[in-house]
């Protein structure tokens, strides 16, 4: 998504008006039967705008808050950004033999994504959909 946008952009820097045009018209790539381009109202505009405000009136393209807001227009295509040093990966190993999931977590689990299939048809404002925005930026340097 990152690269779509850079090669219509063609800068490091972006006006939120510029964004929204192309992000508006982008299309989601999970599957073939999803081509509804994102809902860019309400809260995500003005994400965008609050971080335009914070970098003098334009967007950073390589910064963690526009990664963090593509994550929330696009939540499955776009990685949500973590602050450097705040998230660590780990090898299945390092859990000893714990590291293969039981048949009854598997079954908690599977009853848990059916409440998650259920609040997925709530509307976004009730589940607090943004409540893992977080105001701190990073910027990318090459």
């Amino acid at each position: 998504m990152l690269a779509e946008i850079e090669a219509v952009i063609g800068a490091p820097l972006a006006p939120v008006g510029e964004l929204l045009s192309v992000v508006g018209s982008m299309t989601s790539q999970t599957t073939v039967d999803h081509d509804e381009p994102p809902k860019l109202i309400g809260a995500l505009t003005e994400q965008l705008e609050q971080i335009a405000v914070t970098h003098g009136g334009k967007v950073p393209l390589h910064g963690r808050l526009f990664g963090q807001w593509l994550h929330y227009a696009f939540p499955h295509e776009c990685a949500f950004p973590h602050k450097a040093g705040s998230a660590v990966t780990s090898t299945p190993f390092q859990y000893g033999d714990k590291f293969i999931a039981t048949h009854s977590e598997m079954r908690e689990n599977a009853a848990q994504s059916l409440l998650d299939t259920f609040n997925a048809t709530m509307d976004k404002q009730e589940l607090e959909w943004m409540s893992q925005w977080s105001p701190e930026e990073e910027l990318i340097a090459g």
